[in-house]
C-alpha cells in the first residue's frame, strides 16, 4: 500500500505575496484561518473546488494558518482528515514560516517531492491570496484530471489495475498490461491487478501488497474480491496479496505455483513479461475455480 504521503520539501513563504487580511472564516475546502479572503472569493474557491472533486474524485484543501506554532505536517493531516469529502486529495499549507502538501489515498501515487514543489512555485505565482488560491485550483484539476476516480471505487478504472511507480515499463506495455488486466477482471468479477516499484518503503512485501491493496479499492463487487501481484525492483521481493472470492481460487499451494512459474522473468528483471503471463495464469485460475 502506497502510505499517505508528507513531503519534507520546506521553504521560507514569501510573505510579499500576501494580501492584507479580512474577516473570514474558513469552510471545507478554503480553510482561511487568518481571513485573507472576502466571502465571495471564499465561495468561489469553495465551488471551484467542489466541481473537482465531481469531476475527477479527489478533494483539494487551502489551509491558510499564520498563527500555528506547531507541526505544519500534523495540521495539516488534522485539517485534512477533518474536512476533505474524500479519501484521495491534497492540502497545501502554509503558516508564517513555511508551506506543507499532504497527499493521501491515491493522490500520493502522482505527487512527490518534485510535484511538491511544483504546487507552491504554482501558488506563488500571482499577486493575491485569491488568485494564488484560484491558480492552484486549477493546477490541480488539470494534475487530477488524468487520473480520475471512477464513481464506484469498488470496480476501479482498468489504468489502476496495473501501476508501474518505477517507469520501467514504456506506454504501449502499460496500456496492453492495463487492458489485459482490465478484461480478466471483468470477466471473472474478481480483480487481477499489480503494482511494480522501486522500494517497499520499509515494510516487508506482503504488508505493503495487502495495504496497496486495501489503500486503492481495488476489491472488485461487494467482497472486494481480487489479487494482487507486488514487484519490488529496488529490494528484488515480490508477493500477493488475495481478497474476498480470490482467496479460495489461490490456495497457498497455487500462489507458490504461479510465483514459481515467474521466477525465471523475474531474476531477468523482465517485467512486461512477468505481469503478462502474471495474467494468463490468474485467468486460467479463476476459470478452473469457476468450472471445478
Amino acid at each position: 500500500m502506497m502510505k499517505n504521503v508528507l513531503f519534507p520539501a520546506v521553504i521560507s513563504l514569501m510573505m510579499s505575496v500576501l494580501a492584507v487580511p479580512v474577516s473570514a472564516q474558513g469552510e471545507e475546502f478554503i480553510l482561511d484561518y487568518d481571513g485573507y479572503l472576502t466571502a465571495d472569493e471564499k465561495a468561489d474557491l469553495n465551488h471551484d473546488a467542489q466541481e473537482i472533486l465531481q469531476e475527477t474524485g479527489y478533494s483539494v484543501l487551502l489551509l491558510l494558518d499564520e498563527t500555528n506554532t506547531g507541526s505544519l505536517a500534523d495540521l495539516a493531516v488534522s485539517e485534512y482528515n477533518t474536512h476533505a469529502p474524500s479519501k484521495d486529495g491534497i492540502i497545501l499549507a502554509i503558516d508564517s514560516d513555511e508551506y506543507y502538501v499532504y497527499a493521501a489515498g491515491n493522490a500520493a501515487q502522482y505527487v512527490d517531492d518534485a510535484e511538491s514543489e511544483r504546487i507552491w512555485n504554482v501558488f506563488v505565482s500571482e499577486e493575491t491570496i485569491y488568485e494564488c488560491a484560484d491558480e492552484y485550483l486549477d493546477y490541480a484539476e488539470d494534475l487530477f484530471d488524468q487520473h480520475r476516480i471512477p464513481a464506484n471505487p469498488g470496480q476501479q478504472a482498468s489504468a489502476e489495475r496495473m501501476t508501474d511507480f518505477t517507469g520501467t515499463l514504456d506506454g504501449s506495455q502499460l496500456t496492453a498490461l492495463t487492458q489485459k488486466m482490465d478484461a480478466v477482471s471483468t470477466e471473472h468479477g474478481i480483480t487481477v491487478a499489480g503494482v511494480l516499484t522501486d522500494t517497499l518503503d520499509g515494510l516487508d512485501a506482503e504488508t505493503y501488497a495487502d495495504q496497496f491493496f486495501d489503500l486503492n479499492d481495488l476489491g472488485y463487487g461487494p467482497t472486494d474480491s481480487g489479487i494482487l501481484l507486488l514487484v519490488s525492483e529496488g529490494d528484488r521481493e515480490f508477493a500477493l496479496s488475495t481478497k474476498g472470492k480470490a482467496i479460495g481460487a489461490f490456495t497457498e499451494a497455487g500462489q507458490e505455483y504461479l510465483i514459481k512459474q515467474l521466477k525465471n522473468d523475474l531474476g531477468k528483471g523482465n517485467y512486461y513479461e512477468v505481469f503478462d503471463a502474471y495474467t494468463d495464469m490468474a485467468d486460467s485460475f479463476l476459470v478452473q475455480a469457476e468450472t471445478g
